[in-house]
């Protein structure tokens, strides 16, 4: 408290300041601290919304920050895992597709089987109704006319490799004999030299089975 000193009408007097205030400014001293009074809780009313606003926007920012980060980690989470159901997908239908071709290799393959079994249990059934019977012997061609000219015995099956040499000139000798064929009937027969052949599949090959000579030969 500040005090000044001052002469009154009883001669003496005191003026005292109360916080500020002059005793003497009467009602306009109480004006004048009420103002600074209203002043001081605005400004501090202003800083509490200064500070309430500048919270406020951090959490917006934050939360904001917080969003985009997540809906980043799902788009790239979604594009993964979409990638990786492609690849998948992808990876099963090479997979069905190969499946298919070896099926359908498989199936190929098993029926080229049949077709040529059933070939050979055609042509077994109409030679030995019909055709030339293998005696279980092949004819082994040593080169040379002289071995083409002994008769094969019947039953002997030749090779078309083997028949192939036999008729075909080289540059050393000239071929063993001449491949001729002649009708008789409904078969055909096949002279070489002294020997007479049908075609037969022998063992799943088709060769030459030597034979008898057919009627006016």
């Amino acid at each position: 408290m500040k005090l000044i000193g001052g002469v009154g009408s009883g001669g003496q007097g005191v003026v005292a300041l109360r916080d500020g205030v002059d005793s003497r400014s009467g009602d306009g001293g109480k004006g004048g601290g009420f103002e600074r009074f209203q002043q001081q809780a605005a400004s501090g009313n202003q800083a509490s919304r200064q500070a309430g606003a500048s919270s406020n926007q951090a959490s917006r920012q934050g939360t904001a920050s917080e969003s985009r980060s997540t809906a980043q980690a799902n788009r790239e989470s979604t594009a993964s895992q979409g990638q990786a159901s492609r690849q998948q997908q992808q990876d099963q239908l090479q997979q069905n597709r190969q499946n298919q071709q070896n099926q359908m290799q498989t199936s190929s393959q098993q029926n080229q089987a049949y077709k040529q079994e059933n070939r050979q249990d055609a042509f077994d059934d109409a030679y030995d109704d019909y055709g030339p019977r293998w005696g279980g012997s092949y004819y082994n061609y040593s080169g040379g006319a002289l071995a083409a000219a002994t008769v094969i015995a019947v039953g002997t099956a030749v090779t078309v490799g083997t028949m192939e040499a036999m008729t075909t000139p080289t540059a050393t000798q000239p071929a063993a004999c001449t491949m001729t064929s002649v009708t008789a009937g409904d078969a055909t027969y096949y002279q070489c030299g002294p020997s007479w052949f049908q075609k037969a599949y022998v063992n799943g090959e088709m060769s030459y089975v030597a034979v008898a000579a057919p009627s006016g030969f």
